[in-house]
């Protein structure tokens, strides 16, 4: 069976993102490689016929028009519907290949590891200050940044984007899930290197990051949402629950620091964070019982993957992690 990929951009009300990302695409050569573009009901004025237009010669591509604007997730899963390739990945409007050989190294990493399932790789950001300068970022298992998934493992397990949890951190629920499932089968079934792949692009005007800051704490409760849609779907599929379990409390290690440093800005948001935390309480240590011990070895080793100047406000918390467990277990419990 050939190799060959699908790339899924979803696009809302992007026209000039979308021209970036499909000049980046071109730019890759001649590869077994199709674009499917997800309209996600944007404003009629995206004449996105206008562009698609110029990349004809070039690409092949298919455009898939929703309406009415439903979100990231539902946009994702169209986008996995209409793919038919043995492999998928997705770009975001706007993000581009780092350079022209990008695909090609994918497609060598394929060629060379065709027992993984999902080929995880670093990625460039554009910092929040100016937009300019790039950062390296490592792979990163949450985020979509530079994946390659194989389709059949993901129809296989039936893995998703979970259309439930809002218009942010679906990407997070889909990939927490792949991770568990390649690591209880296998740890070569998760390919991930150091190379980066995909430079994202910041944008100012985003729906979501319009204040990075506020996003993560705004959307703690989204990010709480997709991890237990995660957990849930895994222990259905029987993964490995103390895989379920080390997952949980680290992800519940992240979002206490995020409300440790709530508190010390003295955030707006810090009840958004509350809020988020509870939900996760609720809704998975109310289904596992809690092992103090392993929750702080697992912390410990959370935090010290944390760089000094991160971790200062930490070092003297008002309340430990297992403290914030026995906060939450006697607040009103809030499910909405």
């Amino acid at each position: 069976m050939i190799n060959n990929l699908d790339i899924i951009i979803p696009v809302y009300n992007d026209a000039d993102g979308l021209f970036i990302s499909l000049c980046s695409i071109a730019s890759q050569g001649k590869l077994p490689i199709k674009v499917i573009i997800i309209d996600d009901g944007s404003d009629e004025e995206n004449n996105y016929n206008e562009v698609i237009k110029r990349f004809t010669n070039y690409l092949d591509i298919k455009f898939v028009q929703l309406s009415p604007n439903k979100g990231p997730a539902v946009a994702r899963n169209a986008g996995l519907e209409q793919a038919t390739a043995r492999y998928v990945s997705f770009l975001d409007c706007g993000d581009v290949y780092v350079n022209t050989n990008s695909l090609a190294q994918t497609f060598n990493d394929i060629r060379e590891h065709p027992e993984s399932f999902v080929f995880s790789y670093a990625h460039m950001s554009q910092k929040e200050t100016n937009g300019y300068d790039d950062e390296y970022i490592p792979a990163d298992n949450n985020r979509l940044m530079g994946k390659v998934y194989n389709k059949l493992f993901l129809d296989s397990f039936g893995i998703k984007f979970n259309e439930e949890a809002g218009y942010a951190n679906e990407d997070i629920g889909f990939n927490v899930l792949c991770r568990l499932i390649c690591r209880d089968l296998n740890c070569k079934y998760l390919f991930e290197s150091d190379t980066s792949m995909v430079r994202w692009s910041y944008k100012f005007d985003s729906l979501t990051r319009k204040n990075n800051y506020a996003f993560w704490y705004a959307e703690t409760k989204s990010m709480a949402k997709n991890m237990i849609y995660a957990y849930r779907k895994a222990s259905e599929l029987h993964v490995n629950e103390k895989l379920i379990q080390a997952d949980a409390y680290n992800a519940f290690s992240f979002i206490y620091t995020l409300y440790i440093g709530a508190l010390n800005e003295q955030s707006p948001y810090k009840k958004d964070v509350f809020i988020g935390a509870q939900y996760f309480y609720n809704n998975y240590f109310s289904m596992d019982e809690v092992d103090p011990q392993l929750f702080l070895q697992i912390y410990n080793e959370y935090m010290a993957t944390l760089n000094c100047n991160d971790a200062f406000y930490l070092k003297f918390p008002p309340f430990t992690i297992i403290e914030f467990l026995n906060i939450l277990s006697k607040e009103k419990i809030t499910n909405e």
